[in-house]
């Protein structure tokens, strides 16, 4: 549910982008002759940005890896549908992150018109083994890398 991620920093905020196309399966059933996407969708969206970000944070400020799970989703506003052919502009701010858990406050627009917002709580775990997967870790690695594009690893080299 994100097809880029336009800012990236760790500890602070990051902004990403999904854009909305007819063939999403869901659209088949949401609604018929008046496809939106659903607003708990939406909220994934948000859900899968804010993950990425606080389980960098806790890798770089805590030295571990840690897998990001949410738990409770707090003040959700859904201000207008989101409809094909329109783009989702994702942005995330970190309002806590600590060793077992993080809060975000997250926020989907649609040029100048917020679609969704809300704070999202998680729980930050150690991934367990039914958690880990090494292939599906380095095919999450080289979506990061095509998500941002040109990133600079925190020793300065070109991400990798």
């Amino acid at each position: 549910m994100l097809d880029k991620i336009t800012e990236w920093r760790p500890g602070e905020a990051a902004r990403g982008r999904k854009a909305v196309t007819l063939s999403e399966d869901f659209f088949a059933d949401h609604f018929p002759r008046h496809p939106v996407m659903p607003g708990v969708l939406v909220v994934e969206s948000l859900a899968q940005l804010a993950g990425l970000l606080i389980e960098e944070t806790v890798f770089r400020k805590f030295g571990r890896k840690a897998a990001a799970i949410m738990v409770i989703v707090e003040r959700a506003r859904f201000r207008r549908f989101v409809s094909p052919g329109e783009t989702l502009d994702l942005d995330v701010k970190l309002l806590s992150c600590h060793a077992d858990g993080a809060k975000v406050e997250a926020t989907a627009s649609v040029g100048e018109h917020t679609a969704v917002e809300a704070r999202l709580v998680f729980a930050v775990i150690e991934p367990t083994p039914d958690l880990y997967d090494p292939a599906l870790e380095r095919w999450r690695e080289e979506l990061m890398r095509q998500w941002r594009p040109g990133e600079q690893e925190p020793d300065g080299a070109p991400a990798t």
